[in-house]
């Protein structure tokens, strides 16, 4: 005899995500979410609420947001940036293989082999271990936060070892025009000499607000760093995060030129620590 009601919610950067509410009767009219104070006639959103009565004992379900491609354990949340071929990635023993693809003249934020999450939390950092041995000299791969503005951090192979990048790319939309034009910035930050890498990622929100048809929501803050050891972390770039388009940020990895990028494991906690 209940009743519920599924709708989406923009929460900006984040996109939109989806919502179940419960719905009340009230004069033979619909009410959704639960009234604040009686006297109103509409219902809030709920951050949580009770299981649905279905009949069987439920119980809530958690995701796990957790990779580690070394044993094929892999989280159900990944997607493509465009259209995937079938050898564009593959699982081995080392880890999770991503073909490097030529850029062809393209900024990052559009290379179609980028592979990529939505955000699992409002706040929450994700450290991913890297594998940087199959890459060709002139390969370049690393870590990428997708959106309107993107930021990455990546390592480019040379006969010396690594060059380490921060790339800045921005999305324009020219009046008039449907069609969307990247600019890209890149700057040289540093030099590594070890094959494994690891690359943290972290997202908190900020004291800065911003407002979108009278809703207000705090803006979150893209921190990326980078470690040869997995202990000692250096700030390799920051962001303020803007949506992409409508489907909200995403991040994960990319992976240019000849070779293949291993990514051996991705870590979540939804935290900022």
């Amino acid at each position: 005899g209940e009743e519920w009601f599924i709708h989406f919610q923009d929460v900006f950067a984040a996109g939109r995500i989806t919502l179940l509410e419960p719905v009340s009767w009230e004069n033979d009219w619909p009410v959704i979410g639960v009234k604040s104070s009686p006297e109103k006639d509409y219902g809030e959103p709920v951050k949580e609420y009770g299981m649905p009565l279905v009949g069987v004992e439920t119980k809530a379900i958690t995701f796990d947001y957790n990779d580690d491609f070394t044993i094929g354990k892999v989280s159900r949340h990944w997607q493509w940036n465009a259209n995937h071929k079938e050898d564009w990635s593959r699982i081995e023993k080392e880890g999770l293989l991503l073909r490097c693809l030529d850029r062809e003249g393209r900024c990052l934020c559009d290379m179609p082999n980028l592979y990529l999450k939505k955000w699992a939390y409002p706040e929450f950092t994700s450290v991913a271990e890297l594998d940087l041995s199959m890459l060709m000299i002139g390969d370049e791969a690393g870590f990428i936060n997708l959106g309107v503005d993107t930021l990455a951090v990546g390592f480019k192979k040379t006969s010396e070892g690594y060059e380490v990048y921060k790339t800045f790319d921005k999305l324009y939309f020219p009046a008039g025009t449907s069609e969307s034009e990247a600019k890209e910035d890149r700057m040289l930050i540093g030099r590594i000499n070890s094959d494994f890498v690891y690359v943290k990622y972290v997202v908190r929100q900020t004291p800065v607000t911003i407002t979108l048809e009278k809703v207000t929501r705090p803006q979150e803050n893209v921190s990326l760093y980078v470690s040869t050891n997995g202990k000692d972390y250096t700030f390799a770039g920051d962001i303020m995060a803007t949506a992409g388009r409508w489907v909200g940020v995403k991040y994960g990895f990319y992976s240019t030129g000849t070779g293949n990028l291993i990514v051996k494991k991705m870590q979540t906690i939804g935290a900022t620590d």
